[in-house]
């Protein structure tokens, strides 16, 4: 028994590999006899037996007493302990597995108890199945790196390496396998490829939005920029030049319709969209529409034919300016696609719902099944030669369909037969209320009264005087010439600053300001004025038109705001509707309405 206490030493305390079946020969109690030139550290003890012989001491010292030890035969080196310590703290898996397909050795406590089994036993028949193709083809001498799922419990993705190992003759007699769970690394990998692929997406849909715009914005600006270089000819006769006057203004709407449904469509896809909720008279919108696509309906002999419900609400609660938007678009493309025939606008409740509904059927071109899924995406229209024949920009649909869904519903193409025509179904929530009181729907502030003055009213704003405040000169010429032609006296300041030195010079009835101009803007400005005392009205130029703007300028101590592009009739009605309200001062209340972000 003294033998004994070197023996776990040199063997029990340094793990060791034993091949084969010795282990089970241990577990029945045998002794093994060794050579004169073996060495004790190829004796191994499984460590499932290791940590229960341990337990026993007086077990320990039985079994160890059956060896028949060699005194003369080396302790095991010190590297062997160094390389089972490495093994064991490792952060991958380490299985030895013979040419039998017993596993031999595992650096995992949890999978110890299989060492002197198959791998079959760990794995299960069928996680074997795959593991053994790679195993067996290791057994032929191939060095292969594999992932594989759903090997190993544990992992769900795990990385091996099959490495065959040889004897010294050089014969494959094992197969040692390093296993590493790479779950994590995939789904990281995971997910910078959506990334990625996110990436170019948005980078591809940013370069054909560009090619979109350029093409949108230079064919409407090149008709401009060329009738304005032919009205500078001195030869031009009085018929071409209206002809050449009507295209410049038909292709500038153009382009403010274009830039104002990019903001919009921007806005919506932003989620910075302002819905202003009121109480909306269903007869006044619907005879609105009609109204503004009338003109285009008579010009291509299209009829126009309303079908509403019997019993339809007079009111409902929404954003009047988003449904006319959207009605709009889709009364007004019904119209362009129909050639001959009629147009058709059904509108009623959905039973068992908040929904109106309006039905808007023509008897135009028609859409093909393989362009309609495309027809709300910005800038579809179905396909090129239609884009050609009709022109716009394609993002109307898109718009309705986004407004639509503000509102509380939808916009579907629900029918369509290729050269006899479309029907789209419009919804919206007839009852989007607020928890604040509503108001009845305000005038926008460039909506002209019934009695508003012409533009070529030479009196309309007779011995009323004006201080424009503007930097581009331009604007100064254009804004001050529709001012004169009203009667106005008008001097002109191009910046805030010297907007402040003038009124302290001179008296003016009105203030008409530009909001962003160098050294002082329309804002600073503003306050200032209001400061010093001036009690006279301000009206705020700015290309921004969002509620937010408007409501901006009012906090600053403007009374109203017009946005760019100008609107002539818009402007003289504002400025003479504000002169006489401060001549004639009775109560009033500004009419704000309620206002939902969204």
């Amino acid at each position: 028994m003294p033998a004994a206490h070197p023996l776990i030493t040199n063997v029990v305390s340094s793990p060791s590999i034993m091949l084969g079946s010795p282990q089970e020969f241990l577990a029945l109690g045998h002794g093994i006899s060794l050579g004169r030139a073996a060495f004790l550290g190829f004796l191994i003890l499984i460590c499932f037996f290791l940590r229960w012989l341990l337990n026993q001491s007086s077990r320990i010292l039985s079994w160890l007493g059956r060896f028949k030890i060699n005194k003369n035969a080396p302790s095991p080196a010190p590297r062997n302990l160094l390389m089972s310590v490495i093994a064991h703290v490792l952060p991958c898996k380490i299985y030895y597995v013979d040419a039998k397909g017993m596993l031999v050795f595992t650096n995992q406590d949890s999978y110890s108890v299989f060492e002197g089994t198959s791998m079959k036993s760990l794995l299960g028949a069928t996680r074997y199945k795959e593991f053994e193709r790679y195993y067996q083809n290791s057994l032929r001498g191939h060095t292969l790196n594999v992932e594989l799922c759903g090997i190993f419990i544990d992992s769900q993705i795990a990385h091996i390496n099959f490495i065959p190992h040889r004897d010294s003759s050089g014969v494959v007699v094992g197969v040692i396998c390093v296993s590493t769970d790479v779950t994590s690394y995939k789904k990281i990998e995971k997910e910078l490829s959506a990334a990625k692929e996110a990436a170019e997406i948005a980078n591809a849909t940013k370069s054909a939005f560009l090619a979109h715009m350029s093409h949108e914005i230079r064919t409407p600006l090149g008709a401009v920029l060329g009738f304005s270089d032919l009205l500078a000819r001195p030869s031009i006769m009085p018929a071409e030049r209206e002809r050449y006057l009507n295209a410049i203004k038909r292709n500038g709407t153009l382009l403010k319709s274009l830039i104002d449904d990019i903001l919009d469509i921007s806005k919506v896809e932003a989620g910075k969209v302002t819905l202003e909720i009121c109480r909306v008279n269903l007869h006044e919108v619907i005879s609105d529409i009609v109204n503004h696509v009338g003109v285009q309906a008579t010009t291509k002999k299209v009829d126009i034919v309303l079908d509403p419900a019997p019993n339809l609400p007079c009111t409902i609660e929404t954003d009047p300016t988003r449904l006319k938007q959207i009605l709009i678009n889709i009364v007004g493309n019904a119209v362009k696609f129909t050639s001959k025939g009629k147009v058709e606008v059904r509108i009623e409740e959905v039973a068992g719902t908040d929904l109106i509904a309006f039905h808007v059927k023509d008897s135009g071109c028609g859409i093909l099944s393989q362009h309609a899924q495309d027809l709300f995406k910005p800038f579809s229209q179905g396909d090129s030669a239609t884009k050609r024949e009709y022109g716009g920009t394609g993002l109307g649909l898109a718009l309705s369909r986004r407004f639509a869904r503000l509102l509380g519903g939808d916009v579907c193409l629900t029918h369509s037969v290729p050269g006899e025509g479309s029907v789209f179904t419009i919804t919206i929530n007839k009852a989007l209320s607020l928890t604040a009181p509503l108001l009845d729907p305000p005038s926008p502030p460039n909506r002209l009264p019934d009695d508003s003055p012409a533009i070529s009213d030479p009196y309309a704003l007779q011995g009323i005087r004006i201080l424009l405040v503007e930097d581009a000169p331009d604007n100064q010429l254009l804004i001050s010439t529709y001012l004169k032609s009203a009667g106005a006296t008008i001097e002109i300041a191009n910046n805030g600053l010297e907007a402040l030195s003038m009124v302290d010079r001179s008296h003016f009835d009105i203030v008409i300001m530009d909001i962003q101009m160098p050294v002082m803007d329309g804002y600073e400005t503003a306050e200032e004025l209001r400061m010093r005392g001036f009690n006279k009205p301000l009206i705020a130029l700015t290309a921004h038109t969002m509620i937010e703007e408007r409501e901006k300028c009012l906090a600053h101590g403007f009374e109203a705001h017009i946005g760019k592009p100008i609107n002539p009739q818009a402007l003289l009605a504002s400025v003479k509707h504000h002169v006489d309200m401060n001549q004639n001062p009775y109560p009033r209340r500004e009419s704000i309405p309620n206002v939902l972000i969204l």
